[in-house]
């Protein structure tokens, strides 16, 4: 996930977070800030607080994120897979 990353250093532009948040009758749309870290030229500060801007998003509404994405397919070495393998 460099990609954030690689366009920030591209285009010196601003991020937000944001996400659709189920509510009774619709949706609301929900924005959080991005971390100053996000920015930094460093790829491994800007996409620690880019996965922490994540969490603060997952954390507002926990039970309506949804895991389609295989965000953390590559485990450390060592680690067990999170992911089961379709039949």
């Amino acid at each position: 996930m460099t990609l954030v990353h690689n366009l920030i250093q591209r285009t010196n532009c601003h991020v937000v977070f944001g996400f659709g948040k189920r509510v009774e009758g619709g949706f609301e749309l929900v924005f959080v800030p991005a971390e100053k870290a996000i920015y930094s030229d460093e790829q491994k500060v800007s996409l620690a607080a880019m996965n922490r801007g994540v969490e603060a998003c997952i954390a507002q509404a926990p039970e309506q994120y949804q895991w389609e994405y295989k965000r953390f397919r590559k485990q450390p070495e060592g680690k067990s897979k999170i992911y089961r393998k379709k039949k």
